[in-house]
């Protein structure tokens, strides 16, 4: 199994439109690792996690075929996770579309979709943008075309039931812990069942002194080190199973430099747009 990080920021992006902070004029000036779009992964080449306002920007900056996406994996439905305006242009007299993809989400995502399209309450297809809607539940496993999706209970948006997931391919899985805080008991206990090959945390404090701590809604450095020391503890990963910080706020004011100066010597590694790993 195969990830790619399409995405590593929180909500503003990096830099933050009409923003002047440090961090944000570092990344007009240096671009590179410290350019961050909204948070989005694709796994193998035919799944999706997120699908916020910058796809068409990610679609064309790491070439991902659209073709071969055959399923959309949501965390919760907030707007720089989900755009549900850039599935529109699946209708047809938009796009020459002639397959489904699987949407799998929870409720407030397939609602906010059928808002936008201006469908009534009850209306549940989505036959007219060749999509096809799955309405998750924590801890019952989804099995499509070989990926088992795990949904675990986040500690985040509390309006609705987000969710951050394992996925397991061919005997290795993969952990997408965002947009969570630390997690609570009901989630270490679906988690305890899991060997993880790889994992991707939420790091949206990063190392900043009033944000490292983070640890509801969204973590920062210091809480995502307590959650690999737990992972650790549980036997879910080892000490050589790589962890990465990902979707980071321009708030924390810290460079990807900085990010990594603080957090490699802890056991985590720091994500950044166009990261490709092998799970």
């Amino acid at each position: 199994m195969k990830v790619k990080v399409l995405g590593s920021a929180a909500a503003e992006a990096m830099p933050a439109l009409w923003c002047e902070c440090s961090v944000c004029q570092h990344a007009l000036q240096h671009g590179g690792k410290d350019l961050r779009r909204r948070t989005c992964y694709l796994i193998d080449e035919d799944t999706l996690v997120d699908y916020g306002p910058d796809i068409y920007w990610q679609v064309n900056a790491f070439n991902v075929d659209l073709l071969k996406i055959r399923r959309l994996v949501m965390t919760h439905s907030h707007s720089d996770h989900f755009s549900p305006v850039e599935l529109h242009w699946r209708r047809r007299g938009y796009s020459v579309v002639s397959s489904d993809i699987d949407l799998y989400s929870n409720e407030a995502v397939v609602d906010k979709l059928r808002a936008s399209l201006g469908l009534e309450a009850e209306h549940q297809d989505f036959s007219h943008i060749f999509l096809k809607s799955h309405i998750l539940e924590a801890g019952r496993e989804v099995l499509a075309d070989g990926l088992h999706i795990l949904p675990i209970p986040a500690k985040h948006a509390p309006t609705e039931k987000p969710y951050f997931f394992v996925f397991t391919r061919q005997g290795r899985s993969l952990l997408i812990a965002n947009d969570t805080g630390f997690p609570e008991a009901e989630a270490w206990e679906l988690l305890s069942g899991c060997k993880i090959d790889l994992a991707l945390l939420d790091c949206c404090g990063g190392a900043h002194p009033k944000h490292k701590h983070m640890r509801e809604g969204h973590m920062g450095a210091e809480t995502n080190i307590e959650f690999r020391l737990k992972m650790l503890e549980l036997g879910i990963i080892d000490e050589k199973t790589p962890v990465y910080a990902n979707h980071f706020s321009h708030n924390c004011l810290n460079t990807h430099e900085e990010l990594c100066q603080y957090l490699n010597p802890q056991g985590i590694l720091v994500a950044y747009d166009g990261l490709e790993l092998q799970v």
